[in-house]
């Protein structure tokens, strides 16, 4: 793979950069080895140690090999190092992730609800009202078809308002 090589050069000429050690993680990632990928991962947090990107990246591999303690320990972890709402939407889509793996399914509803709660305060509301409608179905998996239909309902409405206020302006 020509992109390992290249990526442990640069790693070889910059080995104080975290960046670095994210490329060879990615390298190993794209090939399946999530071993490999996340003992780069955790390189690359050595030094930059409140990189809330990084610890989801080490959980996300702690996923791919099966270690679901693990990852939830780290998540746990990593929600202490949150600092913006793009964080916490991270970390609450990384346990949507593996809940959902895991066949939690009210406990994936309930992390990726809070995950657009986050999404909501940096992104256009629009966006996460579409995302809201989209995870409703969800509700319909553990016989809850109303509440689903009572969440499009209202993200429905508070878009259509939006979009009428918008135009006002």
């Amino acid at each position: 793979d020509n992109g390992l090589l290249y990526a442990e050069k640069y790693l070889k000429h910059y080995p104080s950069e975290a960046h670095s050690y994210t490329l060879v993680a990615r390298c190993y990632k794209l090939n399946g080895d999530y071993s490999k990928a996340k003992e780069f991962w955790e390189q690359a947090l050595v030094l930059e140690m409140d990189n809330v990107h990084y610890m989801v990246e080490i959980v996300t591999q702690e996923i791919n090999l099966g270690n679901f303690t693990e990852a939830s320990e780290q998540l746990e972890e990593a929600l202490l190092s949150c600092k913006t709402d793009e964080h916490f939407y991270s970390i609450y889509e990384t346990y949507n992730v593996l809940y959902s793996i895991q066949g939690r399914i009210k406990d994936a509803i309930t992390s990726h609800s809070k995950a657009l709660d986050y999404q909501e305060k940096f992104q256009n509301p629009l966006d996460t009202s579409i995302h809201r409608m989209i995870q409703a179905h969800q509700y319909q998996s553990i016989n809850q078809k109303e509440k689903a239909i009572k969440i499009i309902d209202y993200e429905v409405k508070k878009a259509i308002d939006n979009s009428n206020m918008s135009s006002l302006n």
